[in-house]
């Protein structure tokens, strides 16, 4: 069992500098490869159950994603934050008709309970630990506010099951399966 979730792959993100130095420790960037825009996080499942959900996905006729992305906005269940995400400026609306069309479904194979927030599509660029110090929770946002983010146009095509990999000390994520939405070749 692995944990497991459908999503879209962020290809080509030359907007996405992790070299951008950080104000504090405890706080990091996600890889490039890794970012992604969430549609259902199935969690700990068999991976036979996470490709029959991927495989139901698709056969739901799962449109490309466009839009733009504004400044990092903190996310997390509780302050502090534990990530910071690029939400969808133009193109809000299609996606969210994504994850309201896919996540519930899915997320009932799964026997997941649904989710009751209004759904936020975004990437999640940057990562802060629990265990970060309380200086650098104060300093993150205002850093973030003085950063010079250019709203940024993405293209998603890549629709795919991506599950945890084997060593998370880099990247965290791994396509197990997708499917290119611009011309429909499945790997």
């Amino acid at each position: 069992m692995g944990n497991y979730f459908i999503g879209y792959a962020v290809e080509n993100a030359l907007w996405h500098d992790p070299r951008r130095p950080l104000p504090g420790k405890g706080l990091w960037w996600v890889h490039p490869h890794d970012l992604h825009m969430t549609v259902a996080f199935l969690g700990a499942i068999s991976e036979r159950k996470a490709r029959e959900c991927f495989a139901w996905a698709i056969l739901q006729g799962v449109p490309p994603v466009r839009g733009s992305l504004g400044a990092p906005i903190p996310l997390g269940s509780r302050p502090p934050a534990s990530a910071f995400a690029r939400p969808f400026l133009n193109g809000e609306k299609e996606a969210k008709a994504v994850l309201k069309t896919l996540a519930p479904p899915l997320l009932e194979q799964v026997g997941r309970p649904l989710e009751t927030r209004e759904p936020l599509p975004h990437i999640t660029v940057l990562r802060a630990q629990r265990s970060a110090s309380a200086a650098t929770q104060q300093q993150i946002l205002p850093w973030l506010t003085e950063q010079n983010w250019e709203e940024e146009a993405v293209s998603l095509t890549c629709f795919g099951l991506f599950g945890w990999t084997p060593e998370r000390s880099v990247r965290r994520y791994q396509l197990i399966e997708h499917i290119r939405l611009d011309d429909t070749l499945r790997d």
